[in-house]
């Protein structure tokens, strides 16, 4: 289904401007858009589609992409998994996320962190929204994450 999304993407959005395809990942379908108001009416296009027609996918999307992928492969899935193979319980992991796909891994870890360019919905679940915004935000999100365990050790 990856695969067909992955078509449809090409035939309606392949030669439009502002829209770049990333055919670098195979776990799900993904885009760039430039144009905020072209992200805007291509998510509600893509969510109709996901909607009407693979209802064993979703769509997160990003002040600047849209993505789908199966709704059993998840951020918070992955996270469930590091923390066992690791050994370290999840409320002693902090998880950094922007974007609406992020939530189930933030709100299944002890410190969740949003940069500042987040989407409201991510903020407003977050533990910590930074000061900055996009790699700054993380890594300020990552030093306030050290200080507080340099803390507690």
């Amino acid at each position: 289904q990856i695969t067909e999304i992955m078509a449809y993407y090409e035939s309606e959005f392949g030669r439009t401007k502002n829209i770049t395809i990333d055919f670098g990942k195979k776990t799900q379908a993904s885009m760039i858009v430039r144009d905020s108001n072209l992200l805007d009416k291509t998510i509600e296009v893509i969510r109709l589609l996901v909607k009407e027609n693979y209802p064993q996918l979703m769509v997160a999307s990003t002040h600047v992409s849209i993505d789908v992928f199966p709704k059993t492969v998840s951020k918070k899935r992955g996270v469930a998994w590091l923390a066992s193979e690791l050994g370290i319980p999840l409320d002693e992991i902090a998880y950094c996320g922007d974007s609406n796909g992020d939530i189930g891994a933030m709100e299944s870890v002890g410190l969740s962190i949003a940069p500042a360019n987040a989407s409201a919905d991510v903020r407003s679940r977050a533990d910590l929204v930074t000061n900055n915004k996009l790699l700054a935000g993380v890594i300020e999100g990552y030093r306030h994450t050290i200080l507080q365990n340099q803390r507690v050790l």
